[in-house]
């Protein structure tokens, strides 16, 4: 989303550059400011926060989609940004807590550095075939099966 924010602002809403260039920045502002909530946040359970964030991401990747203007579309990546900042962590804090640690944080670093690869040039490919709007609620949908999953394996045990 971050990487597609100031040209989704540009082509799709004719922003102009001063404004167009807000979108990273508002987009990793907001992501700053959900992890310094994270800090404070730890008496809300990891699930809670993740499940929570990845809709809250969800909603704001559908806002930006579906806004019609630049400014509305701001305040969509804000939401996003703020929404999916603690999954990360979140992801990484509780690989490191299982018994086979060491595995478990290969692995999701290991998609997570997947992700940060093939994201951008999918969001590319999408926006190719259709448009940078598809490509921001395809981003929607991603963030709200994250949502989905986490619920579904939030009662699952580590293997012991």
């Amino acid at each position: 989303t971050e990487s597609w924010s100031a040209l989704f602002l540009a082509r799709v809403h004719h922003a102009s550059p001063s404004v167009s260039g807000l979108g990273p920045g508002v987009f990793g502002g907001s992501m700053a400011a959900g992890r310094f909530f994270g800090q404070a946040a730890h008496r809300i359970g990891d699930t809670a926060l993740l499940v929570g964030g990845a809709v809250v991401g969800a909603a704001g990747c559908l806002l930006a989609a579906l806004s019609p203007n630049a400014e509305l579309a701001l305040v969509g990546l804000a939401i996003g940004g703020a929404g999916v900042s603690l999954n990360a962590p979140i992801i990484f804090g509780l690989a490191g807590r299982r018994p086979d640690a060491a595995t478990a944080v290969a692995t999701v670093t290991t998609i997570g550095y997947l992700g940060i690869l093939a994201g951008p040039p999918l969001v590319g490919l999408v926006a190719q075939v259709s448009s940078l709007r598809v490509s921001f609620l395809v981003l929607a949908g991603i963030a709200a099966a994250v949502a989905a999953a986490s619920r579904a394996v939030a009662g699952q045990k580590a293997p012991a």
